[in-house]
């Protein structure tokens, strides 16, 4: 029989699987605010008429990059104003920071038990092995993954930024 407790709840819906109600959550926000990034540069490549919407939804994150590195260098040649040329540079490499750090790791994540509440409920962790065999271990609390969304959130400053300059 499946234990009806929180554990098997989720926005009131009930699941067989459990999982930890506050980690689902961050672990939405931390995926959620990385979406929201990937969609800011999304709009700065087609407001910039680099790439259609269609096809710049479609690139992976680091094709998103890759694009948004060659829209500055166009508009570098173009003779673009400095300041949105280091817009779009600091707007590619905190990007890159945060695709490599956390995307991969959060997409690729394999849960696993960190302890037992006083209750006896499983204590969720993630973590992530990359290629290279090393393991980075990314949240044994709800509290983890909310410091990894704060700061994936950070990184929608410099693409506000750019757009405001692209865009005046």
């Amino acid at each position: 029989m499946v234990k009806q407790d929180d554990t098997h709840t989720t926005c009131g819906e009930h699941f067989q699987i459990p999982a930890h109600p506050e980690m689902v959550s961050a672990l939405g926000r931390a995926m959620w605010n990385f979406f929201t990034l990937e969609e800011g540069i999304v709009a700065i490549l087609w407001e910039a008429k680099a790439c259609d919407l269609n096809a710049s939804r479609s690139l992976d994150p680091s094709g998103k990059e890759k694009r948004l590195r060659q829209l500055r260098n166009v508009l570098a040649q173009q003779g673009a104003p400095q300041d949105l040329l280091d817009a779009l540079s600091e707007t590619a490499d905190d990007f890159g920071r945060l695709r490599r750090k956390y995307r991969n790791a959060l997409a690729h994540a394999h849960a696993f038990t960190a302890g037992y509440a006083d209750d006896g409920t499983y204590l969720p962790g993630l973590s992530h092995v990359a290629r290279d065999g090393s393991r980075q271990k990314l949240a044994v609390e709800a509290g983890d993954l909310l410091t990894i969304a704060h700061e994936i959130e950070e990184g929608s400053r410099p693409i506000e930024t750019a757009r405001r300059l692209l865009n005046p």
